[in-house]
């Protein structure tokens, strides 16, 4: 049976966002937030789960230096949410930062700090067959898999760099993992709920062209993403060509 788990979170200035909730192994469901503003968050959970359904409460958030997230300031540049100072992307990519060694991947992410890169490009479910390990089916993520890259991530963010997520690689891969719209939508519930509380960005698949029908496929993904991500981080997609449509 789908677990239905959301929070809705007011903020001390009124604002209201609609959260997520994940499984997390076992009978184990979080609800992930980064709050933006100082002062008491109340929140109210709603659920189809009799025990967690109309649960509330509120929380304390302290002042913080830190800049936020990234959005579009206009048609070229990019700005930081809370400070509204510029932000220049400088990327890499490494497509198996999920799933690489462990050591290899702090090796990678200590020296593209250094080199002052601030963005790294890599696939939330691996390539090839790392998939399996990520989803060994496509209704069962493997909760281990996903807490490294939890690790992976926050490691990440402490250094400066935002992970700029793949949602699917290329070959028509995503489409294969998920062939319905229901799967589709459940898994892209399931990366948002877990990562939004993140310095992210969303890349919905690598190389659009090879995906059967891209247009409405990577249409369908970025609308669900801006539903389930409350708190709209950029997203976009990958194409073999700079001029494609």
């Amino acid at each position: 049976e789908t677990t239905d788990l959301w929070a809705e979170i007011r903020s001390p200035g009124f604002s209201t966002y609609k959260v997520y909730g994940f499984w997390d192994g076992g009978g184990k469901f979080v609800i992930r937030f980064s709050p933006n503003e100082a002062g008491n968050w109340t929140f109210r959970v709603t659920s189809n789960i009799p025990a967690m359904d109309g649960k509330s409460g509120s929380f304390q958030a302290t002042a913080s230096e830190d800049s936020g997230f990234i959005r579009r300031a206009n048609l070229h540049h990019w700005q930081y949410t809370e400070k509204f100072k510029p932000h220049l992307w400088m990327g890499d990519t490494c497509y198996r930062c999920a799933s690489m060694d462990r050591a290899a991947f702090d090796q990678h992410i200590a020296k593209r700090a250094e080199q002052k890169f601030n963005h790294i490009r890599l696939a939330v479910a691996g390539w090839d067959a790392d998939e399996k390990l990520a989803f060994p089916a496509p209704e069962k993520p493997n909760p281990a898999y996903f807490q490294e890259l939890d690790a992976r991530l926050a490691a990440m963010n402490a250094k400066g760099i935002i992970a700029d997520l793949i949602l699917g690689t290329d070959s028509n891969r995503l489409a294969d993992m998920f062939p319905s719209t229901e799967q589709l939508r459940r898994y892209l519930k399931y990366v948002t709920a877990r990562y939004a509380a993140y310095k992210v960005t969303w890349q919905m698949v690598q190389e659009i062209e090879e995906y059967k029908n891209p247009r409405e496929f990577v249409k369908t993904m970025g609308l669900a993403v801006k539903e389930f991500d409350p708190y709209g981080h950029p997203r976009t997609t990958h194409t073999l060509e700079t001029s494609s449509a």
